[in-house]
């Protein structure tokens, strides 16, 4: 059973370091859709893009950030799995 709850906390431990090192690297993910979505809307305004383009760069923006919201979402899952494991909240042990 130790050698089973070692594993468990471990393995929380590593949940957690994973979905941090993912919400790190989905920044600039989300970053280059923002800048994208200026580019094409100016672009638009300037009538050299079509408005189906605007709204398809729109929707990629949209669809990385739920994806943003899942990581997080799935990090904070992982965090409340560890506190459960140790019997402490991981926050206050920063």
């Amino acid at each position: 059973a130790e050698r089973t709850t070692r594993v468990d906390v471990q393995n929380a431990y590593l949940d957690i370091k994973l979905a941090d090192k993912q919400i790190q690297e989905f920044q600039f993910s989300r970053e280059q859709a923002k800048r994208n979505v200026e580019v094409l809307r100016l672009r638009f305004q300037n009538g050299m893009e079509r408005l189906i383009d605007v709204f398809d760069a729109e929707n990629e923006m949209r669809n990385l950030d739920n994806e943003y919201l899942n990581l997080v979402v799935g990090y904070n899952r992982s965090k409340d799995n560890l506190s459960t494991l140790i019997g402490v909240d991981v926050e206050s042990m920063r």
